[in-house]
């Protein structure tokens, strides 16, 4: 049986800063069961947000409950459109974070990371809720 490889990431703008605390998973939605899936996402810790690669579109919503579920209420969830079955998204707690931007990233300088039949890059920007 596989087993979920997780990375926790822990960023912080300063030293007196409150660090901004990630968790991302490659669900590999055509290979997991949304159920199992949306079960351990209730076992998880308690993060700002998480950052989830091959979603399937329909499942969204299941593993952003099951968030809320543990976690409480205030976490939103924001899908990539590319990708076809397999997206792209963050599930992100809005009582501590404002999404101040969000989009597909189609280049980088003069490289092309898309061509319209893949995933983007997602690029999310986020501000802390208490001091801007």
């Amino acid at each position: 049986m596989l087993r979920p490889i997780l990375l926790v990431l822990t960023l912080a703008a300063t030293t007196n800063a409150e660090s901004l605390k990630l968790i991302t998973w490659n669900i590999e939605s055509g290979g997991a069961d949304p159920a199992v899936i949306a079960e351990q996402l209730t076992e998880l810790p308690r993060v700002d947000a998480y950052l989830l690669q091959e979603v399937s579109a329909k499942d969204i919503g299941r593993f952003a409950a099951a968030i809320r579920k543990a976690h409480g209420k205030s976490y939103k969830y924001y899908l990539g459109s590319l990708g076809g079955g397999d997206r792209l998204a963050i599930v992100v707690d809005e009582n501590q974070w404002k999404i101040r931007s969000f989009a597909e990233l189609f280049s980088f300088e003069d490289y092309r990371l898309n061509d319209w039949r893949h995933r983007s890059p997602l690029v999310a920007a986020l501000q802390r809720q208490n001091d801007g």
